[in-house]
């Protein structure tokens, strides 16, 4: 990012206390950097390129830390709070590393916009899918402000958007990766029946949709789409203890 107007509104928005530790996910140059250590107690600069990491420490304070390692395969350290404009080829990997190791209270992170929008999307409407499932179970976010492509160098095509993202701690956390293979499963029929597509996939058996807990859920009027992520995670945990849910399914991205 290059804005220092945009790279001030990220900082205020983030607000680091002065006792806090912040992780910063591609640092690049340190123009981020170098505003949240003004801020924070201690800054983590994390950064894949090489050359940035070395020029890093000629230009910050004492309370940065460069470390230069791919951040999909960095062992993460339990901060305050994070930031990053991420970059868009690993948006979805990144936010659920972040969401699964949930060691942190508040991240802020710089997405594209439409991958945003389908984070945040609500049942029934056109973005809505297995992302937005899996996002809002793990997770409690809030969509702030869009952000230009000339604010970057270089200079993306599209929006992005700003979103606040707080961990959440609850059943989900647990059923993390069977979430993701049943929700894949699913929403590759998203906007068919619900009682459908869970027999076809072999995750019910006939008149199961009458028993508790899921008769209030009326599968046989609603498409998949209409689900709301809580439903979801109890059409999970009702196939997952009757042995239902198969191993390994590949992601649809719907």
């Amino acid at each position: 990012m290059i804005s220092k107007e945009l790279i001030l509104k990220e900082v205020e928005t983030l607000a680091p206390l002065p006792q806090e530790d912040v992780l910063e996910i591609g640092s690049g140059h340190g123009e981020l950097t170098l505003e949240l250590a003004r801020r924070a107690n201690h800054v983590i600069a994390l950064e894949l390129d090489r050359d940035l990491v070395q020029q890093g420490p000629r230009t910050s304070p004492n309370n940065v830390s460069w470390i230069q390692a791919d951040a999909l395969k960095f062992e993460l350290k339990t901060v305050s709070a994070v930031i990053s404009n991420v970059p868009y080829h690993i948006s979805s990997p990144l936010v659920f590393k972040l969401l699964l190791w949930g060691g942190f209270g508040r991240a802020l992170l710089v997405l594209q916009k439409e991958f945003a929008e389908r984070l945040v999307a609500l049942p029934g409407s056109p973005n809505y899918g297995s992302l937005s499932v899996t996002f809002q179970l793990l997770s409690k976010a809030q969509l702030l402000f869009d952000v230009p492509p000339w604010a970057f160098s270089p200079k993306p095509k599209v929006w992005s958007s700003a979103v606040m993202v707080y961990p959440l701690n609850g059943d989900a956390r647990a059923l993390a990766p069977d979430l993701k293979t049943f929700t894949a499963i699913i929403f590759s029929q998203k906007n068919k029946m619900a009682r459908g597509v869970l027999l076809r996939s072999g995750l019910l058996m006939p008149r199961e949709d009458q028993e508790e807990p899921l008769s209030k859920m009326r599968l046989d009027t609603r498409r998949i789409r209409q689900l709301s992520p809580e439903e979801v995670l109890t059409l999970l945990t009702y196939v997952k203890n009757r042995h239902r849910l198969p191993q390994a399914h590949e992601e649809t991205g719907s």
